[in-house]
């Protein structure tokens, strides 16, 4: 899962996106409005459904790859929330 920076978009992630598909993982790369919310409400209403739409695919473990902002909304997320691999 790919977490972009303050007033960036998901295509500021799209290199690394390119080369985690490369190394054959499954990228889950989305833009969200860094300055329209709160950090609670891009954590809430973002990582959620994205953590959840990697689970659909069963994996093993689940890896985070942020950038800013984007490490902030993680922290956040993880407070209230356990992510089970």
């Amino acid at each position: 899962i790919l977490l972009h920076g303050l007033g960036r978009t998901s295509l500021s992630m799209s290199s690394i996106a390119s080369y985690l598909k490369k190394s054959n993982y499954i990228v889950i790369n989305r833009h969200y409005p860094t300055t329209k919310k709160s950090v609670r409400d891009l954590a809430d209403e973002n990582v959620d459904s994205m953590v959840k739409e990697c689970q659909k695919f069963k994996p093993a473990r689940i890896h985070f790859v942020t950038h800013s902002l984007g490490g902030i909304v993680l922290r956040t997320y993880l407070l209230d929330n356990k992510i089970p691999n």
